[in-house]
Order: C-alpha cells, then sequence, then structure tokens
C-alpha cells in the first residue's frame, strides 16, 4: 500500500498516523530513513532509494514474497532493543547461536550469500556485510 498524503501538509502517512515515504514504507521523521515497524531500527539509508522512495534491489524485487525477519540471526538485545550483534576475534561477525552473520545481523552462507532459516540462499554475495 502507498503511503497516503496529508492535503494539509504534504507529508505521507500510513492508517495509524506514521510517518511513510510515498511508496508507504516507514521512516524516521527526521532522516527520512526507512526503519523497521517492530524495533524502528534503520533498514535502509535515505541516500539509498530511488527518486521514487523505492528501496533498492534486491529487496525492491522480492517485497511480496519476502521476509526480512527470515534471514535475520538469532540475537538477544539491549536495553535500547537493538540486536547484540558479537564481533569475533577473526573480525567475522555472529549471532547467539555462532550462525555467521554480516554486521548489520543478516544470515550468511558459507559463500557470504544471505540465507534464510533453513539455509537456502535468497540472495547472492551481499554488499552490506
Amino acid at each position: 500500500m502507498l503511503g497516503a498524503e496529508d492535503p494539509k501538509t504534504g507529508l505521507f502517512k500510513d492508517s495509524s498516523g506514521n510517518p511513510t515515504n510515498q511508496r508507504g514504507y516507514l521512516i524516521d521523521p527526521k532522516t527520512g530513513d526507512i526503519i523497521n515497524n517492530h524495533n524502528n531500527q534503520k533498514m535502509f539509508d535515505k541516500k539509498d532509494l530511488d527518486e521514487r522512495g523505492e528501496v533498492p534491489a534486491p529487496f525492491n524485487l522480492e517485497k511480496h514474497n519476502f521476509n526480512p525477519h527470515a534471514v535475520r540471526g538469532e540475537f538477544d538485545f539491549d536495553r535500547n532493543g537493538k540486536a547484540v550483534v558479537v564481533k569475533n576475534k577473526d573480525g567475522s561477525f555472529s549471532d547467539k547461536r555462532g550462525s555467521k552473520v554480516s554486521s548489520r545481523g543478516y544470515r550468511l552462507g558459507s559463500d557470504g550469500s544471505v540465507v534464510d532459516n533453513n539455509g537456502r540462499k535468497k540472495f547472492d554475495k551481499a554488499h552490506m556485510t
């Protein structure tokens, strides 16, 4: 669903009144960054969006059949609700089960591809590691 534009302010909001961009993605009203609706963590920088406010590929291609929570590692959270991603001695990152993840917490396969909870490749080697 696209964000609904408020005729008075020209800003976009979802059905709950939360700020969105023109494509309907929940945004941080101060920065314009796309944020997660569960924990308000930044998912995409505003500068990474295209001129229409769409998220970058491959995320925009998979958005109807893609669950971002299925590719996240298992984490404990700090008191601010932010996932604790452990940096290992060798500089790699892991979740609390010891699975290899990116610095942002996405589960990685042995070749560096983003994989889901079942080890199925979802995206080729990520540039976001």
